[in-house]
């Protein structure tokens, strides 16, 4: 079996990059951050693949989680940029060369990370089949 994690992180950030309203809140979405990056910015985080196709099938759930980094004064930004990302997410992406089963939020959190530097992560679970 081979993954397709690098094709919904590619199709992710095509849908979240391509949203004006994300863009004027944040500096970029990233998968490698540039050292002189200004927060608030998205990244991408731990991803998670486990097996899941059938005897005529290959498929895999791919968990994504979305990373936001905020210096705003407490959790307020933070927040606000994960409802975003998440009205952005309730549309299923569309992927090229697979089927998308199911395709939804399933964790949130947010924390200090360090003094005024605030931490919020988005996680989405995509259940994926391909011939």
């Amino acid at each position: 079996m081979s993954t397709r994690m690098y094709d919904v992180q590619t199709k992710m950030y095509e849908v979240l990059n391509s949203n004006e309203q994300l863009k004027s809140m944040v500096t970029g979405v990233y998968d490698y951050v540039p050292e002189s990056t200004v927060v608030p910015y998205v990244t991408f985080g731990h991803m998670l693949s486990s097996a899941d196709g059938s005897k005529t099938d290959s498929g895999e759930k791919i968990t994504v989680t979305l990373d936001v980094w905020s210096e705003g004064k407490g959790r307020r930004q933070t927040v606000m940029i994960m409802q975003v990302i998440e009205e952005i997410l309730e549309d299923n992406i569309q992927l090229n060369n697979s089927f998308l089963i199911s395709q939804k939020i399933t964790n949130r959190e947010v924390w200090e990370e360090s003094y005024g530097l605030y931490h919020g992560t988005v996680e989405t679970e995509f259940q994926i089949e391909w011939e």
